[in-house]
């Protein structure tokens, strides 16, 4: 039981490691994030003047949207592999082996 133990305090440790290894990431992913900030920032002063205070709205909520686009995939695809799978139905000889 307590190796199990230890196997699990050691992958939570490595879970919690893993952001602070992404805080050191290259100055071209800083870079891209720097370019995709200001290129929103234009989006909704585009937004703002050509379709008024409702412009920023919809943009923001947009890409709030679009935040949580793959966590719904992922849910989507995952509820669809468990209706494909079929269930296992037992056959006679081994609910004869589970009576016995």
């Amino acid at each position: 039981m307590t190796q199990q133990h230890d196997r699990m305090a050691q992958a939570i440790k490595d879970e919690l490691k893993k952001p602070r290894r992404n805080l050191y990431d290259s100055p071209v992913t800083l870079l891209a994030r720097v370019a995709l900030g200001v290129i929103y920032m234009y989006l909704i002063l585009v937004s703002y003047e050509l379709m008024g205070i409702s412009g920023p709205v919809f943009i923001s909520v947009l890409f709030l949207v679009s935040f949580f686009i793959p966590h719904a995939y992922q849910l989507l695809t995952q509820r669809l592999q468990k209706h494909a799978e079929p269930e296992k139905q037992p056959t006679a000889t081994e609910e004869a082996r589970q009576e016995a």
